[in-house]
């Protein structure tokens, strides 16, 4: 992988994780049973794992199940995701250089996280969608 196909792709990595951590933050607002933009006032500035939390115990306390526990398990995984591309990814090659080891697995890992998080990102943008067009 060339050096601006890699650096490109942990662009994608933090747009992923910022839509996702914003509209887990709208899926909240729309969940709950007052005004949403109030309700997303409130929670904008928890962290997605805060969030996730949330959203997670109203799920299973009114078991309405809106995410899968795969897709929770994912949700979860995202924080550190996110932390790892926007803290260490550099980091784990920049000295040894790209025909490093290091830069073959950390290339490999990028590409496994965006697939991982394009998955979970459709999951959570359609959610998003259907409560604000549809409703729950």
């Amino acid at each position: 992988m060339q050096l601006k196909e890699f650096q490109t792709g942990v662009g994608e990595i933090i747009m992923y994780c910022q839509c996702i951590e914003h509209d887990m933050k709208w899926i909240y607002a729309g969940l709950i049973n007052e005004s949403y933009i109030e309700n997303f006032n409130a929670v904008e500035k928890f962290t997605l794992g805060q969030v996730v939390k949330e959203i997670r115990d109203k799920d299973y306390l009114d078991n309405m199940r809106w995410f899968s526990k795969d897709d929770y398990k994912l949700l979860s995984e995202v924080i550190g995701i996110r932390n790892y591309w926007a803290h260490h990814a550099f980091r784990d090659f920049v000295y040894e250089g790209l025909k490093s080891e290091e830069y073959k697995k950390v290339s490999a890992r990028l590409l496994n996280d965006k697939n991982k998080l394009g998955k979970i990102s459709q999951v959570v943008e359609k959610l998003r969608v259907k409560i604000f067009t549809k409703g729950i």
